[in-house]
Order: C-alpha cells, then structure tokens, then sequence
C-alpha cells in the first residue's frame, strides 16, 4: 500500500506541474487518460478467478471536458449489466 500511495503522491505532483505549464495555453486542447492494462470480468473463470476484461478509464483530465456540473460524463456502471461478462462503462 505504501508504493501505491507514494506512486499516486508523484502522479498528482507530476500532472500538477504539467497543468501549470500549460494551463495559459495548451490546457483546453488537452486530454490526458489513465487507463488500466486490463479489467476483470465479474464472472468466476475456469481457475475460480476472474478473467480479464477490458482496460477501464482511472482517470481523464482536460480543460475542454464538460460534465454538466457533475463528478461524472457518461453513466456509471452496472454490475448486472454484462456483455461476455464484462461491466460495460460509459462514464469518463
């Protein structure tokens, strides 16, 4: 857990020095996506684990994105709603 948290500390510093290099002129033509290198499907598979499903989005930054106000863009997902036993996600 402390790699984790030390991993992200650098992260959020890292993005806030990008942010503030470019907030004045290139932030509202940006996007910047976290994504993870595999999901897991909520289905037990054959080893009685999960399998791999698709990667999901962590996390996108940019000053062009709208969200209504809101924390999300997209819907969240549902867990019963599957397709080949992955959550399907529209929420960014």
């Amino acid at each position: 857990r402390a790699g984790l948290d030390a991993a992200a500390q650098t992260l959020a510093q890292d993005l806030s020095v990008l942010y503030e290099e470019i907030k004045d002129t290139a932030w509202n033509k940006t996007a910047i996506t976290l994504s993870t290198e595999f999901g897991r499907k909520i289905p037990t598979g054959a080893e009685t684990g999960s399998d791999h499903g698709w990667a999901n989005n962590l996390l996108v930054l940019s000053g062009a994105l709208r969200s209504g106000g809101g924390a999300f863009a997209g819907a969240l997902p549902v867990a019963s709603d599957l397709q080949n036993g992955d959550v399907m996600s529209t929420a960014i």
